[in-house]
């Protein structure tokens, strides 16, 4: 999810094409599974851009991108992300 949504942001279309061939391979509920993954993980975002960073429950790689990707998350548009996700 943290790869495909890094190449949607940087608009590689290539990228997120060969993503989404993978997505499409998966079963229904792995797809399921990827999303609630989807969810929590702009949940910490969320989080971490209100600055409740003892309720941040990451580590290692997925920290870092939490870090990055929060200073992205504004409540313009969150709501629209959660909404694509659910």
């Amino acid at each position: 999810f943290r790869d495909w949504l890094r190449a949607c942001y940087a608009r590689k279309v290539d990228l997120t094409s060969g993503h989404m061939e993978v997505f499409n391979k998966l079963g229904r509920e792995k797809q399921k599974a990827l999303m609630r993954y989807a969810l929590y993980l702009m949940r910490q975002c969320v989080l971490q851009w209100q600055g409740a960073h003892p309720l941040v429950v990451v580590a290692g790689e997925e920290r870092d991108f939490v870090e990055k990707f929060a200073t992205l998350v504004n409540e313009r548009n969150i709501p629209g992300i959660r909404e694509e996700l659910e």
